[in-house]
């Protein structure tokens, strides 16, 4: 286990949250709907043929969170194509990093309610 990321904290955050679109991966996830995607080497392709990359450094702050101990790592989306998202996890080995996966067509609202009956008091959340 690392002690890096939170070594200087005196309470470190017991659940760390990203959205997808704009925050891990740049771009909407939407503008991939009906794309399939697959892994060459350590690059990921749409249907295409283009490449699709995620954000510099999004690889390795998952990485690092999850190592942490007593931290857990989501993921909350809303969009109205989630099986376009959960492609890109899949891809990308990020469904293994994630504790929990919060991907839906509705409000955000139900992400936060979600949250205040199965995760952490909100004080110790982290999100962004």
């Amino acid at each position: 286990m690392t002690d890096g990321l939170f070594s200087g904290l005196t309470i470190k955050p017991k659940l760390i949250v990203f959205d997808l679109d704009l925050t891990l991966w740049p771009f909407d996830c939407d503008d991939f709907v009906g794309h399939k995607f697959q892994k060459r080497g350590t690059t990921v392709l749409d249907s295409n043929g283009e490449l699709v990359s995620v954000c510099p450094d999004s690889n390795y702050l998952l990485e690092s969170i999850k190592n942490e101990d007593g931290v857990l790592l989501a993921c909350a989306s809303r969009t109205v194509f989630p099986d376009s998202a959960l492609q890109l996890i899949r891809v990308h080995g990020w469904d293994k990093l994630f504790d929990v996966m919060e991907i839906y067509p509705s409000s955000k609202v139900k992400h936060f309610n979600f949250g205040k009956k199965n995760w952490s008091p909100f004080q110790r959340n982290v999100i962004f």
